[in-house]
């Protein structure tokens, strides 16, 4: 099937790169990083998922927050993207 997408092209390159930066970063070396996309009722979905060590419940409601770092990458000497 074909979907169209309406956006901004260059934010959505950015929101990709972006959720890529951080799987693999946050991901120990030898683990696995798996991208998929897919229609799901009229809507395009791009999933990133990891083995890293993801993000507590009390702080996934934060992470659109810009320059918000979840409290465990806090601890790592890593710069994220917020």
């Amino acid at each position: 099937d074909d979907a169209t997408i309406y956006g901004d092209k260059m934010r959505i390159k950015q929101a990709v790169r972006i959720l890529l930066d951080n799987a693999m970063k946050y991901t120990p070396r030898g683990e696995y990083i798996m991208v998929s996309g897919f229609i799901q009722d009229e809507y395009y979905v791009i999933k990133v998922e990891d083995t890293g060590a993801g993000i507590q419940k009390n702080e996934l409601n934060k992470i659109f927050d810009r320059l918000y770092r979840a409290e465990q990458s806090r601890s790592k000497q890593i710069s994220g993207h917020g």
